[in-house]
């Protein structure tokens, strides 16, 4: 008995030195700190919840409407273009035919040159009929 007894006076004299009151003023110091932290994340969320997301539904339905005309563009540049019976598909082998003639033209003036440079001078020969 006395053994228990010693031993509850040496954990009584240890509970003695627990600075309990400091912990408890921290602890309230942290609780009192935990609850503005909450509050102030409280009232973010809420200005996000308020002004950031519609400004980004608003900016995520402005996007949806600029890839729904870039398909349109795109659309009506592939029947402009590419298709089958496309104007401009008609218009550039139009134009390469020009350049293909000219190139020729161009062609037959060189190799005219090179057999008779002395024309550049004198002037084109006159063909005996």
């Amino acid at each position: 008995m006395e053994n228990i007894e010693l031993q509850l006076k040496s954990i009584l004299a240890k509970l003695d030195k627990v600075p309990v009151e400091e912990i408890g003023n921290d602890l309230k110091k942290a609780l009192d700190t935990l609850e503005k932290t909450l509050h102030s994340a409280n009232r973010t969320l809420t200005r996000v919840d308020e002004e950031t997301l519609p400004e980004a539904k608003k900016a995520l339905e402005d996007l949806r409407r600029a890839v729904t005309a870039a398909e349109r563009v795109l659309s009506s540049a592939n029947s402009t273009l590419l298709g089958p019976d496309a104007p401009a598909q008609h218009e550039l082998r139009d134009a390469l035919q020009e350049v293909a003639r000219a190139a020729r033209s161009i062609r037959e003036l060189a190799d005219y040159l090179e057999r008779n440079p002395e024309s550049l001078l004198r002037g084109k020969k006159k063909e005996n009929p």
